[in-house]
């Protein structure tokens, strides 16, 4: 039961704040609304200003109130939805406040407010980190840095500085998306002003590396693999596995119980980047994994499965020769790799997607799974080679007639 009630903070005063009372689970909470109203005009029984006919300011209020009364009551069942059993009480009260302070904008700094979206992302479940080290990078570039500082200048020296770091094209591209998904955000809020950041000038920039994806015959020799010998090494093939088959990232694919499972034969996941839903035929060699390890996967950390992986594409042969160049520090770097040093955790997905895309399964229903917005997007993802490309054109009944 979650209810809410507005009471007066002095009720017997000649004006008073008016507070919301929040009460759920047999817990409570308390509000400062940022509204007062004089007491004469409060009707102790409805909750409300009184309806007194020809007055539009009450009438607005009344608005108020019921708009954040929704609002309370949509964080709190998204956030229980989330967290399926109980509610993190400072996670809601956070939640809460930040709604309820979105009156005050212009007390903002650029910086105030690129914690209060890592606060929340991270209060939501949502990825946060990329967010933060762009925040921690421009501290380091300039700790007073504000809103009017974002323009053309700006740019130019952020992008020296940030290249003189060897940093990656990607990873400086990455950082310069992030500023300008807060400055659009900030803006949207009324906290900037300043549009230079919408400039064609303000890009971000993206270059294409090879990233290696596992075929379907590779996913085969590391499933029937014997790891017997080697408990640890056991656990992590079989959560690989699970995120192979399911296209779901790490931090959704490792958090998979029987709660999940919908009719036997769909997986159902709240995605944590992204907040998306996605429902997933469930693959009978997860199903086996899940059933093996009675519904609860074993915890690993992310760096730690990324380090035993490539000892297991070691030990079972997924040596092939890569070659990688991309810009570091503005210089175009080669390097050749053996496959298996290039396995991570994200390899899961991204052999998913190209494996269905090679089982000539349609490109939007892939999408639902991946959660890419755009066929672009999709395309540019998955790690197909233009021989692979021909290879499926060939099969096609047009190239046979």
């Amino acid at each position: 039961m979650a209810i809410v009630k507005y009471y007066l903070k002095r009720p017997k005063s000649e004006s008073s704040a008016i507070i919301l009372i929040f009460r759920y689970e047999g817990s409570q909470q308390k509000f400062y609304t940022g509204l007062s109203l004089k007491s004469q005009d409060w009707n102790t029984s409805k909750f409300r200003a009184k309806n007194t006919s020809g007055r539009s300011d009450l009438a607005a209020v009344n608005r108020t109130l019921d708009s954040l009364e929704a609002d309370v009551k949509a964080i709190y069942w998204k956030l229980l939805e989330r967290n399926e059993d109980s509610i993190d009480d400072k996670q809601l009260g956070n939640l809460i406040n930040e709604r309820l302070n979105r009156s005050k904008p212009k007390e903002e700094t650029f910086f105030t407010f690129g914690r209060e979206v890592v606060e929340r992302k991270k209060s939501m479940g949502m990825a946060y980190k990329s967010v933060q080290s762009t925040l921690n990078l421009l501290e380091g570039y300039n700790p007073k840095l504000d809103f009017k500082h974002f323009d053309l200048n700006f740019y130019d020296k952020f992008l020296n500085y940030i290249t003189s770091k060897n940093f990656t094209k990607n990873y400086i591209g990455k950082h310069i998306t992030n500023i300008k998904a807060l400055l659009n955000e900030a803006t949207e809020k009324g906290l900037n002003k300043n549009m230079a950041f919408k400039s064609s000038k303000f890009k971000s920039f993206k270059e294409e590396v090879y990233n290696i994806y596992l075929t379907t015959e590779e996913l085969k020799k590391i499933q029937e693999f014997d790891f017997s010998h080697n408990k640890k090494l056991d656990r992590v093939r079989d959560l690989f596995l699970v995120g192979c088959y399911t296209g779901l990232r790490y931090s959704d694919f490792s958090q998979i119980h029987k709660s999940n499972i919908r009719d036997g034969k769909f997986l159902v996941k709240d995605t944590k980047k992204t907040g998306t839903r996605v429902i997933i035929p469930l693959a009978e060699v997860v199903k086996q994994i899940l059933i093996k390890y009675d519904w609860r996967l074993p915890k690993l950390s992310g760096q730690k499965m990324n380090d035993y992986l490539k000892e297991i594409g070691k030990q079972v042969g997924i040596d092939d020769t890569i070659v990688k160049t991309r810009t570091e520090g503005g210089e175009k770097v080669t390097t050749e790799f053996k496959k298996y040093e290039l396995m991570t955790t994200h390899t899961a997905r991204r052999s998913m997607a190209t494996n269905m895309y090679k089982a000539q399964i349609p490109i939007p229903s892939i999408m639902k799974i991946t959660g890419h917005s755009t066929v672009k997007q999709f395309l540019s993802y998955i790690k197909v080679s233009e021989q692979e490309v021909a290879d499926s054109l060939a099969e096609h009944e047009f190239f046979k007639g």
